[in-house]
């Protein structure tokens, strides 16, 4: 992984949170669609909350470092995974302006470090306190400051390219203005299933209950439901509307059937723990490893009963909707193992690599257990 990136003497390293070579491409410029996105090679470098495309890495890191091709400021800005199965090597960078980004990289193991890098600055930048509109300008101008000079020495342009950044950010009104005015809320995606339902106070989250109740009024019978990947741009203006806690009715036409369960298994892939906790993931994968059909149904009951209730309580309603699923398979084409695919990773994942499983191995399991589930729902669930 680090042997991909050359050492870079004029950049303070501890300062740069993640670089080397990013595919991009504008697949959304604020509600504009690029039905054919034109992607652009270039070299990546990521400090604070600022990501900068260069021409090449020499460009980037060279003695005398020229000026990125395009520079993003990610405050309140979201990153995922793509929908689409068909496009794992792919992230969405969604900007608060709006604007939505495609990164691409050949490697899924690099994407999914650049992946986690954006987060983890994102999230950092959501945190930082900022008591005061006064603290808030001096932040933002040590925010863009640090950026430019970590990268390269300070041309007289790159100045006037941080001083232009420094007065849309000085025009912001603080995260703490925002909440107050009620326009920032707390999120739904992004959260844990726990404080969901201890907001909302319901055994499962609202949304993901509103989404299976219309799928199975409307979808049941769709073609591919769950594997065909819905609008990505109407996926991320639903997921918009539920954090903003905006009323939605997911009975309007405006939302079809694959932007619903597109949304469903976004929500599920960015839990801050999955569905089937980090706690218990080893206990499902050696549940799974039992060769005696009695025995195994036995030991996935006795490990459900260790999850936490919102888990339980969800975990149940949504696979005695994915066996609802299965049931019309004749019409939706939709089988147990090509359900498991789809759901296996976006629903139990390890806290870290370092499990005795390899990463290769626990994909395997993930479908598996899901595969499982589904065929002895009535089994495990009664």
């Amino acid at each position: 992984m680090e042997a991909e990136f050359s050492p870079l003497e004029p950049l303070p390293l501890k300062m740069v949170k993640k670089l080397g070579p990013l595919s991009k491409a504008k697949i959304d410029d604020q509600g504009k669609k690029h039905k054919k996105p034109s992607w652009s090679q270039s070299y990546a470098v990521l400090v604070e909350n600022i990501l900068n495309f260069y021409k090449d890495q020499k460009v980037a890191t060279g003695s005398k470092a020229g000026k990125p091709e395009l520079t993003l400021l990610l405050d309140d800005a979201m990153v995922s995974s793509s929908p689409d199965e068909k496009k794992k090597e792919i992230l969405v960078l969604s900007l608060s302006n709006g604007i939505i980004y495609y990164l691409h990289h050949e490697s899924e193991e690099v994407l999914l470090h650049w992946k986690q890098s954006l987060e983890n600055n994102i999230k950092a930048v959501k945190t930082e306190p900022v008591s005061d509109s006064k603290e808030a300008e001096n932040l933002s101008l040590r925010t863009v400051s640090r950026a430019y000079s970590y990268i390269s020495i300070f041309t007289e342009e790159r100045v006037k390219i941080a001083s232009r950044l420094l007065q849309w950010l000085k025009r912001r009104p603080s995260r703490e203005a925002l909440q107050l005015k009620g326009i920032i809320k707390d999120a739904v995606f992004g959260s844990s299933l726990s404080i969901i339902c201890e907001r909302e106070k319901t055994k499962i989250p609202r949304f993901v209950h509103a989404c299976l109740a219309a799928v199975e009024k409307r979808g049941l019978d769709v073609d591919g439901i769950y594997r065909i990947s819905g609008n990505m741009s109407l996926v991320q203006k639903l997921r918009q509307i539920v954090d903003q806690n905006e009323f939605y009715d997911l009975l309007n036409p405006l939302w079809d059937v694959h932007t619903i369960t597109g949304a469903l298994k976004l929500f599920f892939r960015e839990l801050s723990e999955p569905l089937f906790t980090f706690a218990l993931f080893d206990d499902f994968l050696n549940a799974y490893r039992i060769a005696d059909r009695t025995q195994k149904i036995q030991a996935f009951r006795e490990v459900n009963r260790k999850l936490p209730p919102p888990h339980s309580e969800t975990m149940k309603k949504l696979f005695r909707h994915l066996a609802e699923i299965i049931l019309h398979g004749t019409s939706n084409r939709m089988q147990p193992q090509a359900l498991a695919i789809v759901f296996g990773p976006t629903l139990l994942w390890p806290e870290s690599k370092s499990k005795d499983v390899t990463l290769a191995a626990s994909m395997v399991y993930q479908g598996q257990v899901v595969e499982f589930m589904i065929n002895e729902f009535k089994s495990i669930f009664s």
